[in-house]
């Protein structure tokens, strides 16, 4: 048994790209609707290997670099999330997610201590995406910092 999982671990490590086997086999829609299944049962080891294979093969790079950011972000990688969100904002800056992106990025600038950045991305945020439900929360976060420095 321990031969069979060693040999399962070179095998993987062997390939080509890095990924296991099994995903170049399969159409990448399928591979998606597992990285897809995974992710919500929050199996986020599983489903990033998933969507990082599938981003590399451009299969719905954009989307699934941003799930690799917020994967990142709820495991407090906030570094890596940036990096995961730019990638994905380089796929594709027009997606529906992107106020969560900038409303994420933000934030995780600031986990990072990088508060420059964290004020430019809330305020291209309110900019870009006014009567998003990210947009409407960064106003009002702007809104009560300014409050309570003015009262300061």
């Amino acid at each position: 048994q321990k031969l069979a999982d060693k040999n399962n671990k070179i095998e993987k490590s062997n390939s080509a790209s890095g990924f296991p086997k099994e995903f170049k086999n399969l159409p990448k829609q399928e591979v998606y609707e597992q990285a897809q299944k995974l992710y919500k049962q929050k199996n986020f080891d599983e489903a990033s290997v998933r969507y990082k294979w599938l981003a590399k093969s451009e299969y719905k790079a954009g989307f699934c670099y941003y799930i690799l950011g917020e994967i990142a972000y709820n495991q407090a990688k906030y570094q890596e999330a940036i990096v995961f969100f730019k990638r994905s904002v380089a796929k594709d800056d027009k997606a529906s997610y992107m106020p969560v992106i900038l409303w994420h990025t933000a934030w995780a600038f600031k986990y990072t201590k990088d508060l420059e950045n964290y004020e430019k991305f809330l305020d291209f945020l309110i900019a870009s995406y006014p009567d998003s439900e990210q947009g409407k929360k960064a106003k009002n976060l702007k809104k009560t910092n300014t409050t309570k420095k003015d009262t300061k």
